[in-house]
């Protein structure tokens, strides 16, 4: 058999393994304490603080646009459903809730205003009672719908019009068809 390594070469060439020794290393001198940064005001500069602003911004936009897709699909589902039972109705009336967040339905009306169903009258309240048992998604009822729209500063509001005068704390109409279209 031919060698094809030189001699004094271990089998398998140059990096075939074997013994050898470790460079020597000597440390000497003295070592400096790391630095531990300050939280002085210099540290960070705007650049930093101007990510920080839009990062937060940006947070508050997303949570506002999540708010108002929570809202507007609670107020299509309240739409539909008050549509079903009701084919009549035109609008449904809502306060801010003295229990809670966000809203409550107190009334559902006709095109002419006409009440179908509210708190005021035996059979009205009656039918208002039978409006509020309906159930949305998850077994939601019509109270737990109104209470995802917030009483401010929210998209759904676009299909409300004030009833009493009151921009903010008052009873709004919320037009049935608009809100059902999700238009």
């Amino acid at each position: 058999m031919i060698a094809r390594v030189p001699e004094g070469v271990p089998a398998g060439g140059q990096f075939a393994p074997g013994a050898h020794e470790e460079a020597p290393i000597v440390l000497t001198g003295e070592f400096k304490a790391p630095v531990q940064a300050s939280h002085s005001p210099g540290l960070f500069g705007d650049r930093e603080l101007q990510i920080t602003q839009n990062l937060y911004r940006d947070g508050l936009i997303k949570r506002q646009k999540a708010i108002d897709d929570v809202a507007n699909l609670a107020l299509a589902q309240i739409a539909i459903l008050t549509l079903r039972k009701f084919p009549d109705a035109a609008t449904i009336r809502v306060q801010p809730s003295e229990d809670g967040p966000g809203m409550v339905v107190t009334g559902v009306h006709d095109t002419d205003g006409h009440t179908i169903a509210s708190e005021e009258g035996y059979e009205e309240a009656q039918l208002l009672h039978e409006f509020k048992s309906l159930r949305g998604f998850a077994g939601a009822s019509m109270d737990d719908l109104a209470a995802e729209l917030p009483v401010q500063d929210a998209d759904w509001w676009k299909h409300a019009s004030e009833a009493d005068g009151d921009e903010w704390c008052g009873t709004h109409d919320v037009d049935l068809r608009a809100a059902a279209s999700g238009s």
